[in-house]
């Protein structure tokens, strides 16, 4: 990673924040994270891992650092081929993942997660059970999830079910909640809640409609079953679903082998 040039790095970020960000206010606050980079006179990587390992620098610095690396790696076409060097970020990540300042650890979060930085999985096991800030335990959770910690899969699902079986709470709660069901809908109990929600004619529509949907994109032939009962529905923006996903299906599974036999 040394033979990058960080500081050529940062502006090539700065210049694809300004040509693909579509919001004024956001492309001025990412311009102040990088001049805040450049008035600390951190021009190498090596020095950027420095200042993020180093406990008594600014957490506004810390942040700033993270926002960028961040930025640096989603910049480039190629962001896998060693823009940032993930080896040497343990440590640092590692560092600002115990700073007392909840925003540095949800940006360092980011960063794990895009570098799948699997050995920070003891530290993240520790901030999901424990961290002050419910934003950070719901962020390392859904780390962990799609690192395979089976802990943080189960808690997910059951988070997932109570956010989705709460009908007060907000339309993208509940649709998140409901795509978080669908990434483990190969577990009976989870597919059977996701069937279940389809199904159910006091459930708003549009909730019936998204999980439809949603879950056609697993193709599970056990499934067709419940979209060819939605294909009677008297909403028709539920059948609409229903017949969309049985549509998406097509091409997946053999629905023929699922669909009811007649003498």
């Amino acid at each position: 990673m040394t033979e990058r040039d960080f500081v050529a790095d940062m502006n090539h970020s700065l210049a694809f924040a300004f040509k693909h960000e579509d919001f004024p206010q956001t492309k001025g606050q990412y311009r102040r994270r990088v001049n805040a980079v450049t008035e600390a006179r951190i021009t190498t990587y090596e020095q950027a891992y420095t200042v993020l390992s180093d406990p008594h620098a600014h957490d506004a610095l810390h942040i700033a650092l993270l926002v960028v690396l961040w930025n640096i790696y989603l910049s480039r076409s190629h962001p896998d081929e060693g823009i940032l060097d993930r080896h040497r970020l343990v440590i640092p990540l590692t560092h600002t993942l115990a700073s007392g300042n909840w925003r540095v650890r949800d940006w360092a979060l980011k960063i794990v997660r895009l570098l799948d930085l699997t050995e920070t999985a003891q530290t993240l096991q520790k901030l999901m059970r424990t961290d002050r800030s419910e934003r950070v335990r719901r962020h390392a959770m859904r780390i962990l999830a799609e690192m395979g910690d089976e802990d943080a899969i189960e808690l997910s699902i059951t988070l997932a079910r109570e956010f989705l079986a709460h009908r007060p709470n907000a339309y993208h709660i509940r649709k998140r909640a409901a795509e978080t069901l669908t990434d483990y809908a190969d577990r009976p109990h989870v597919l059977q809640t996701l069937l279940d929600t389809m199904l159910d004619t006091t459930e708003s529509s549009d909730i019936r409609c998204f999980t439809a949907r949603w879950l056609a994109h697993e193709a599970i032939p056990s499934t067709v079953p419940a979209y060819l009962h939605l294909l009677s529905e008297p909403d028709i923006e539920v059948r609409f679903s229903a017949a969309e996903g049985l549509a998406s299906m097509v091409n997946s599974i053999e629905v023929s082998n699922v669909l009811p036999q007649f003498d």
